[in-house]
């Protein structure tokens, strides 16, 4: 299974995304290309791949709990982190990224996510009244 990144990635202000399983397991993660992030970055990809990448990820699962938003907030970005069972994804992006676009984003992909899981095509529908 691909996993595609990319429409969270266009979202202006983000550096990359991560996915874990619901057990911790780290399944893929995707971040800018280096040149655009140490331009604009100021030491948040740092962050990204000196801290997050040696997490034990299992027990940052369980510590999460049944936590199904949260952000984390530090000097140089933030860390916007979801879960929709049976996955996690922690979007790592600048301080004033727009959160609207990155959530709309994070559940599009779950949707594409578990929709190629389970091999099902779900359509979404909205009444307008």
């Amino acid at each position: 299974m691909k996993i595609n990144f990319d429409d969270i990635l266009s979202v202006e202000g983000v550096y990359g995304a991560f996915l874990i399983s619901g057990q911790g397991e780290y399944l893929a993660s995707n971040f800018r290309p280096m040149n655009d992030l140490y331009i604009h970055a100021n030491g948040m990809v740092d962050i990204c791949q000196h801290i997050l990448d040696p997490i034990n990820w299992p027990e940052f699962v369980k510590t999460l709990g049944k936590i199904e938003t949260l952000e984390l907030l530090f000097e140089r970005g933030k860390c916007y982190i979801t879960r929709q069972d049976p996955f996690y994804i922690i979007v790592v992006l600048e301080k004033y990224a727009p959160m609207g676009m990155v959530r709309l984003f994070s559940d599009l992909f779950f949707l594409k996510l578990i929709s190629s899981k389970t091999g099902k095509n779900k359509t979404l529908r909205m009444e307008i009244k």
